[in-house]
């Protein structure tokens, strides 16, 4: 059977557990989900991470609660998937998680830093194990807003942005996400002064330390502003090669992105052969006719900017309604030459909108009209073209986190578990994951 030759592989892989070749620094990367099997921003953000930190000569541990189906987390969940520099290492139980960093420790490597992606499906008891275990600086990343409210967007069960007065009985009492929230709260807060002598904070985006600090005022002192990317060279872009408009989708088709006011444009202008639609995205939404192009950062971390370039396209539509703490979207589309469409309440993309003039902040209703005048909008293109005739040639991952997170002086890890313990719940985990994997592609 598959699985019994799998665990037998896998228990020959457990005796050589400490065999891992590691670099003399490591840092420690806590994530909900395997950023080498998921979509979205933050595994981008942690799969560029990982990619910077060993071209600098620092290997990337990362570990994140092991969730086989994505159901519903345990509260208590003690498993971890443990990747390291890449690559499935184990599926480990906290205490054989420590006695795996240890041994990490033993070949001469430490952990210069921890950075804290999300907390989302972790369990906080048992992620102190390993805080206490190991006394390095802690880099905590607020890449939504999960600390503030489990919708993680702002955005209520009635799908109204609340804007202020976070968790307060009189606005939320009837919201799905209240109760959670405010248990959340307490935790997340006794968890922060736990470690408040060596953890920072570190927003993406000033719109997302504005947002942050609505909630946080009292780690103002902790809190920085690091943004993820950086523009290097010049990129050209180039004069229009037909005479239709191109308006792009970008990224994931769901509602707080603003999918559903594209489908508006969509519909009000699928007649207009002057205009054509298309959707960058690895996911497909078959209620629309029009044109996907999938990209998946998982193939190149430059694939939507390639493919924006490849199609030449003229705007984007970047309608999020909740203030976005980064998105890459922005900047993708910026840097191939797009002129951005956007709203008041897209936080980051707003405020880059303005800016870098790279484009309008509108009212839904502006946005709904703002392609009826087919001249109008060549104009437009153009004069941006004139304006804006160069963007940056490549995007690539800011390194002041590398900065931020050196230390050339070791630490020491405190384990008092003194052995690796067999653990069958482990290793099966490890071979149905792999298996789960192997039919996912």
């Amino acid at each position: 059977m598959p699985i019994l030759r799998e665990l037998k592989k896998h228990s020959t892989i457990q005796k050589k557990i400490h065999g891992t070749k590691i670099k003399s620094k490591f840092v420690l990367s806590v994530s909900f989900g395997d950023y080498k099997n998921t979509r979205g921003g933050i595994a981008k953000v942690v799969s560029a991470h990982q990619e910077m930190f060993n071209r600098h000569g620092v290997s990337y541990v990362c570990i994140y609660p092991y969730n086989l189906f994505n159901s519903k987390p345990k509260k208590d969940n003690k498993y971890w998937g443990v990747n390291v520099d890449g690559m499935l290492r184990n599926v480990f139980s906290t205490d054989n998680l420590l006695i795996f960093l240890k041994h990490l420790y033993g070949q001469g490597s430490f952990c210069e830093s921890i950075h804290i992606h999300h907390l989302m499906k972790i369990s906080i008891e048992e992620l102190k194990k390993v805080l206490d275990a190991i006394p390095s600086k802690v880099f905590f990343y607020i890449h939504d807003y999960y600390t503030i409210c489990n919708s993680t967007t702002l955005i209520n069960e009635q799908g109204e942005l609340c804007r202020d007065k976070f968790l307060t009985k009189e606005q939320c009492s009837n919201c799905k996400f209240y109760r959670s929230s405010l248990q959340f709260k307490s935790v997340f807060i006794a968890f922060v002064n736990k470690y408040i002598d060596r953890i920072k904070f570190i927003c993406p985006s000033m719109a997302c330390k504005t947002w942050f600090l609505k909630q946080y005022r009292d780690f103002k002192d902790i809190t920085i502003v690091v943004y993820h990317q950086v523009t290097n060279g010049v990129y050209q872009i180039p004069k229009k090669s037909s005479d239709k408009i191109k308006i792009a989708y970008v990224g994931v088709p769901v509602t707080s992105k603003g999918w559903n006011h594209y489908k508006k444009l969509i519909a009000k202008y699928q007649d207009n052969h002057d205009y054509e639609f298309i959707y960058f995205s690895s996911i497909k939404d078959t209620s629309v006719d029009i044109r996907n192009v999938s990209v998946n950062f998982q193939t190149s971390l430059s694939a939507m900017v390639d493919a924006l370039r490849t199609e030449n396209i003229d705007f984007v539509i970047l309608w999020s309604i909740w203030p976005e703490t980064y998105s890459y979207t922005y900047y993708e589309s910026y840097n191939s030459g797009c002129y951005v469409i956007t709203n008041k309440d897209s936080g980051n993309i707003a405020d880059q909108v303005k800016k870098m003039k790279s484009g309008q902040v509108l009212t839904e209703e502006e946005l709904l009209v703002f392609f009826d005048d087919f001249k109008k909008v060549c104009e437009l293109r153009k004069d941006y073209i004139g304006q804006t005739p160069t963007v940056g040639m490549e995007l690539t991952e800011n390194d002041e986190i590398i900065k931020l997170s050196d230390q050339s002086e070791s630490n020491e890890i405190t384990c008092l578990v003194r052995r690796y313990r067999f653990n069958l719940v482990g290793s099966l985990l490890k071979v149905l994951y792999q298996i789960k994997l192997r039919y996912k592609k």
